[in-house]
């Protein structure tokens, strides 16, 4: 179980979350501006980096429970959120391809090298052999992190909509 250190300050009407799997700080306002609503995450190559980690799982979690007959890898991120809920609520967009069945390395995942600061071309290196004939899919997950009640990274909801590799792989 990992630690989660999180240091909420309250500045006048605006909530500033200190934590430390997101690269902080992060200014929590909702789109109301209220204080705890939901966050788009402006992903930076940091907090990419903190997604990609999260969407990850959640696609092992996702392989595990779907009794997929391939695995699956992250190709990108399209975009994310947080949210304040008794822990700390993500819901993250990103395409995946399917794996070569046998090839899935059970690694962390990490940027391309030819990364850019153009997070529209951010790809994440694969984590298997891709299946060139598989299918390919966008995914929308929520994730809910309350470490002090075990629950690290747990795939509350997700759907999947299959999508062209064209699309998966667009402005990259």
């Amino acid at each position: 179980m990992k630690l989660l250190i999180v240091l909420c300050l309250l500045v006048g009407n605006t909530a500033i979350l200190f934590d430390n799997s997101i690269c902080i700080p992060s200014v929590i306002k909702g789109a109301n501006g209220a204080p705890g609503g939901k966050v788009v995450v402006n992903l930076t190559k940091c907090k990419y980096k903190s997604f990609m980690k999260r969407a990850t799982s959640a696609i092992n979690q996702l392989d595990k429970s779907t009794n997929s007959a391939n695995e699956h890898f992250l190709i990108r991120i399209d975009e994310a959120s947080s949210q304040i809920v008794s822990g700390i609520k993500y819901e993250i967009r990103f395409y995946i391809g399917e794996c070569k069945a046998g090839t899935y390395k059970d690694a962390k995942p990490k940027l391309m090298d030819s990364i850019t600061d153009d997070k529209e071309s951010w790809l994440v290196e694969p984590l298997c052999e891709e299946n060139e004939n598989g299918q390919y899919a966008l995914c929308w997950v929520v994730i809910w992190d309350a470490p002090w009640q075990n629950k690290d990274n747990e795939v509350q909801k997700y759907k999947c909509k299959p999508v062209a590799k064209s699309e998966a792989y667009a402005n990259t």
